[in-house]
């Protein structure tokens, strides 16, 4: 049997993507009609919060890396720029299904008869 290589990138998930699909199961939590509404509301509002902390934190070290043209790679074989491109695109579809969940949700709680204010 072949010795595995354990520098090879194959091997390894890059930390903040890795942490946004974990934020990506909140979602879907957020999102399961299975879930009790109130529920759901709770788990969709996580995940703002978490992303708040994940842009503030992980991605504004990533844009600084960025910025001082640090070159160096994580195990996973992405560099900065290239980990940023793919938060990105995760971050865009993750808060536009959050959003059309909220809206769903909202809209199911002013059929039940809630009074739901929009923001100002």
């Amino acid at each position: 049997m072949a010795k595995a290589d354990l520098d090879s990138p194959e091997y390894y998930i890059n930390r903040e993507l890795s942490w946004l699909e974990f934020n990506d199961r909140v979602l879907q939590e957020g999102l399961a009609e299975e879930v009790p509404l109130l529920e759901r509301l709770k788990f969709l509002a996580i995940v703002s919060s978490n992303l708040d902390e994940f842009f503030m934190v992980r991605v504004a070290g990533l844009a600084q890396q960025r910025a001082a043209g640090v070159r160096r790679k994580d195990p996973s074989g992405l560099g900065a720029g290239q980990a940023l491109d793919q938060i990105a695109r995760r971050a865009h579809r993750m808060v536009a299904e959050q959003s059309e969940g909220i809206a769903r949700a909202l809209g199911l709680l002013r059929e039940l008869g809630f009074s739901v204010r929009d923001p100002p």
